[in-house]
């Protein structure tokens, strides 16, 4: 596949990328997957804007070189400068981060992120839990907005409880009774079909189908 890939093109950079995605040293799947990471966050390089990642520690940053003869990837993060990632480590360290993400906002739509905190609190929440997968504890939740600078740590009860209100008008929200237990956004409302009394028939935690006869 490499072999067959290489004779495709003779731009420098992708046959960098094609030397650095270990072919054969890993499922072809995965070095795929790999491969298609590299050529995204070169998308936008050369150009003033670069493609926006992902990075656990150091949240979003933007590409801003990429060395195809050192086979290193340069980002800017907020607070951190100039990071280079080997092609290896960036596939391990980096996810092409989704236009709608909550960083992404802050940065590219800052009036917007700014509205959407102040006015629409619920919304906000939303907005957090979706770019994290949907579902996010109450505690991750205020670690998360408070480490990332969208809510002072003294001011979270306060931004809590008004997003709390304003969740649970919302049907597509579900808010557990336990902070351990992950806050969930729906796709649509539940409709307590058929669906809903199967999986509630298969509950035996007895504060849980208290819960579900609520809800209900």
């Amino acid at each position: 596949v490499k072999d067959a890939l290489k004779k495709t093109t003779k731009d420098r950079l992708l046959l960098s990328f094609l030397d650095s995605v270990e072919f054969g040293a890993r499922p072809l799947a995965e070095s795929l997957v790999r491969l298609e990471k590299l050529v995204a966050f070169a998308a936008n390089i050369p150009g003033p804007a670069g493609t926006k990642v992902l990075n656990p520690t150091w949240g979003l940053g933007t590409v801003k070189k990429i060395d195809g003869f050192y086979k290193r990837i340069t980002v800017d993060f907020r607070t951190r400068k100039g990071h280079q990632f080997a092609f290896a480590a960036a596939c391990d360290m980096l996810e092409v981060a989704p236009k709608d993400h909550i960083l992404v906002l802050r940065e590219t739509a800052p009036d917007d992120f700014a509205a959407l905190l102040k006015d629409k609190p619920g919304e906000f929440v939303k907005k957090v839990i979706q770019s994290n997968g949907s579902a996010m504890t109450l505690i991750r939740l205020e670690d998360y907005c408070v480490a990332n600078g969208f809510v002072k740590s003294v001011n979270w009860k306060k931004f809590w409880d008004s997003a709390r209100v304003e969740l649970k008008k919302d049907a597509c929200v579900v808010i557990p009774a336990k902070k351990t237990e992950p806050i969930q956004i729906r796709a649509a409302a539940e409709d307590y079909g058929e669906g809903w009394v199967t999986a509630f028939a298969h509950e035996t935690d007895a504060k849980l189908i208290l819960a579900g006869v609520r809800e209900f």
